[in-house]
């Protein structure tokens, strides 16, 4: 914008403008387009000058009317050159706009760091490459590659993770060093540190998550308080919310294995399905409140409404219908078969009941 005033300055102080602004921008092209600009500048005002004294000269007491033809022909002037020195002045701003100096400075919406990261918020920024950070200190600490944060401190202490997505505020907030995750939701994944490969979805998703690796949580609340367990999976509000370490387990409903803590190589699909069960390992539920009690049990096979249901530590049951072994608590070995099969046993073993 220097060069527009350049036709208001003395000679010699616009030719030290022109060399000033041409060393800062540290392109000769661009250089040479200002002197250009400000020849064209002074050669204006000299033609301009010369008919205006010609004017006045001519009818020194019609000074009025002198000053408006001065006036008149200043317009002409700068109508004949206007757009020759506009395509001149774009190629300046051009030649600015590419120079290290024009880049090294960048705003909201812009592109920084060689233009492939994309800067949208209040200190958000990145020195990786390939990065998109939307919102308030979205990777603020940023040195990683191809990472995605939209939201308020989304990736906020990321450093050198890479192929990270975070949508939401606070989402991966934590995340350092880990790759391949992705938190989409308020807080999921906040606490995520060096875990990777993991998916998070809904609110508060995931949100204790440490170490954890290659889980997958899928609503609010889901996975909320894993820590180290990996290859999990949850899919409901609250599901699998209170596994801590326990692994390969699959939680699909809400509350489906919600208080799971070390539990592993569990499946519970349905409402309740597990939802007592801490320390139990390798039990299928499937069905609403299938196995909802058991705690420590294991091997156990409920599948229909509360089959199974009142088991805490029977092991090796296998219940199938409505209401099977729905009493049981310590039985194990039983086999039940039918709408309520075996409902009167609870702690008999070895038992074969098939029909109501």
């Amino acid at each position: 914008m220097r060069l527009k005033f350049i036709e208001e300055l003395p000679r010699q102080q616009s030719a030290q403008l022109v060399e000033s602004a041409g060393d800062e921008i540290g392109n000769p092209a661009a250089k040479l387009l200002a002197w250009e600009l400000l020849l064209l500048f002074q050669t204006r005002n000299r033609q301009v000058n010369i008919q205006a004294k010609g004017n006045i000269m001519k009818n020194p007491v019609q000074l009025t009317k002198a000053t408006y033809s001065v006036r008149d022909s200043v317009a002409r002037a700068v109508r004949r050159r206007h757009l020759f020195q506009i395509i001149t002045l774009a190629f300046a701003i051009a030649a600015f706009a590419l120079s290290p100096a024009a880049r090294a400075t960048c705003f909201d919406g812009c592109f920084q760091f060689g233009g492939i990261n994309t800067v949208l918020g209040e200190e958000a920024g990145t020195a990786g490459s390939a990065n998109t950070a939307i919102g308030s200190h979205a990777l603020s600490n940023n040195t990683g590659s191809e990472n995605t944060a939209t939201g308020i401190d989304a990736l906020f202490f990321n450093t050198t993770g890479d192929n990270n997505t975070a949508v939401g505020s606070n989402a991966l907030e934590s995340n350092t060093t880990a790759s391949n995750n992705t938190a989409t939701g308020s807080h999921a994944l906040f606490n995520n540190t060096t875990g990777f490969d993991n998916t998070a979805t809904g609110a508060q998703a995931l949100q204790n998550n440490i170490t954890g690796e290659q889980n997958t949580a899928i609503g609010f609340n889901a996975l909320f308080s894993n820590t180290t367990g990996v290859t999990n999976t949850a899919t409901g509000e609250s599901a699998l919310s209170s596994n801590t370490t326990g692994n390969n387990n699959t939680a699909n409903g809400v509350l489906a294995l919600n208080g799971n803590t070390t539990g592993v190589n569990n499946t519970a699909i349905g409402v309740g399905a597990l939802l007592n069960n801490s320390a139990g390992n390798n039990n299928t539920a499937t069905g609403i409140n299938a196995l909802a009690n058991n705690t420590a049990g294991f091997f156990n096979i409920a599948v229909g409404e509360n089959a199974l249901s009142g088991n805490s530590t029977g092991t090796s049951n296998t219940a199938i219908g409505y209401l099977a072994l729905s009493n049981n608590t310590t039985g194990g070995s039983n086999i039940a078969l039918g709408e309520s099969a075996g409902i009167n046993l609870t702690t008999g073993s070895n038992n074969i009941d098939i029909g109501n």
